[in-house]
């Protein structure tokens, strides 16, 4: 018994793919727009909580005032932030110290003795900030002379799972130090 013959081929390796040459390259805008898409994805993250309201608290020149920055009530549920950096757009005379801390457990609306209201305050650039969870974002402020402090924006530099960001958080912060 013999095998028919193979009917000739236009193809020079012999072997036919089917449809113009062109259209092999219709995946490559469909997986830029894919990457495009996911890059935009994991640099908007959801808004964080802000307001425009102020938050005015009184010190004394020389004591360190711990301010609450954010609230449980803002969210709907939990976010669990890696808190990158924190920076401030302050306005100020003199010498001041601005601190971002984390109260863990606990919630700060304005105090001298942070101790009393949360289970533990760390530093809040390299921590996890656990917003809806019981965390609270907060700004410590010592200044050693009489004048008016304000914190015009708090920005908090984050990632969160895959996603990462740098946004705007909480109210403006007006310290009023009398000495």
């Amino acid at each position: 018994m013999t095998n028919p013959a193979a009917p000739p081929s236009d193809s020079p390796s012999g072997f036919e793919v089917g449809g113009p040459a062109w259209t092999r390259w219709l995946w490559i805008p469909v997986i830029l727009a894919l990457a495009g898409f996911a890059a935009w994805w994991m640099t908007h993250p959801e808004e964080l909580p802000s307001s425009s309201e102020t938050l005015t608290a009184p010190a004394k020149a020389g004591q360190t005032v711990y301010v609450g920055v954010t609230s449980d009530n803002d969210l709907d549920g939990s976010r669990e932030l890696h808190v990158r950096e924190v920076t401030f757009t302050e306005q100020t005379r003199g010498a001041v110290d601005v601190i971002a801390l984390i109260c863990h457990d606990g919630s700060i609306n304005i105090t001298a003795d942070p101790g009393h209201f949360c289970d533990s305050v760390e530093e809040a650039e390299g921590s996890t900030l656990d917003l809806g969870g019981g965390d609270q974002l907060v700004i410590s402020v010592t200044a050693e002379s009489s004048q008016l402090v304000t914190l015009e924006e708090v920005t908090l530099s984050y990632r969160e799972g895959l996603q990462w960001g740098s946004q705007p958080i909480g109210p403006r912060v007006v310290i009023d130090v009398r000495g």
